[in-house]
């Protein structure tokens, strides 16, 4: 989890206290996550809006060789 949120946004943290410190940190996570939630959502219905719909069956067909 650490090396994504440090490839994303780096590996320094801005604030001086600490208790700011670890405001950023959550801030940081709750961005990751909610970006993640985000990425699925969108994924998840470009797949089922790409997918065919079908109103009859498709009957399979024989290959034949011809030579």
């Amino acid at each position: 989890m650490f090396s994504v949120l440090k490839r994303k946004d780096g590996e320094e943290i801005r604030s001086k206290s600490y208790r700011n410190q670890l405001k950023e940190i959550k801030f940081k996570i709750l961005m990751h996550k909610i970006d993640r939630y985000v990425t699925i959502i969108i994924v998840a219905k470009m797949k089922i809006s790409t997918e065919p719909k079908f109103t009859k069956p498709i009957k399979p067909t024989r290959l034949t060789n011809k030579l």
